[in-house]
């Protein structure tokens, strides 16, 4: 008999760990990126944060936090600056019983500093796809913005387009027709 109540605890406690195990950590390199407003985990395809009906499973709030996750998903995972837009950072995410994965932030994300020398005074700043039409035209999808010159602005890595909105409300500009953002790296834009 005791040895029945010994198993049937085993068994119980060992399956409640691996549940309250299982999750995701975040970390990043302490002086790169500015710590985050939140970082938001969805079901995988669900809207992000930017998104109007944005639902999060959990929203952790600074680095070094492990985000308790009660099914193996798939997810996704969003970085949410304090200045700008969210940012996914992980698409489809499974994660196995009682794994707690560590997703290293800096690994997928890039700085983007404009200094707009011999530029007219700014309204807004924005990265868009290297394709994009522009702030204010059909299928615009802005990827980073910022209202001032000299402000570090994150991005996932890949190529992309400058546009600069003057303060004056006159036409957006497309200063940068391609440049590249690498993961881990800043790059100084004139």
């Amino acid at each position: 008999m005791r040895a029945i109540i010994t198993i049937v605890c085993l068994l119980t406690m060992g399956g409640y760990s691996h549940a309250e195990d299982r999750g995701l950590r975040f970390t990043a390199a302490e002086t790169f990126l500015p710590e985050p407003k939140g970082i938001a985990i969805v079901k995988a395809g669900e809207p992000g944060p930017n998104a109007p009906k944005h639902k999060a499973i959990v929203l952790v709030g600074k680095y070094k936090e492990t985000a308790k996750l009660a099914d193996d998903g798939p997810f996704d995972v969003w970085w949410i600056p304090k200045n700008g837009m969210a940012l996914r950072i992980a698409a489809g995410l499974k994660l196995n019983d009682g794994e707690v994965k560590e997703i290293k932030v800096d690994d997928h994300l890039g700085l983007v500093n404009v200094r707009g020398d011999n530029q007219p005074r700014v309204g807004r700043i924005t990265i868009a796809p290297q394709d994009d039409p522009g702030p204010g035209e059909k299928g615009h999808v802005p990827i980073q913005t910022a209202k001032d010159f000299r402000v570090d602005m994150v991005v996932p890595e890949g190529f992309y387009s400058l546009w600069i909105t003057p303060d004056n409300n006159a036409r957006p500009r497309k200063i940068i027709d391609r440049f590249r953002a690498l993961a881990g790296k800043t790059v100084q834009l004139d």
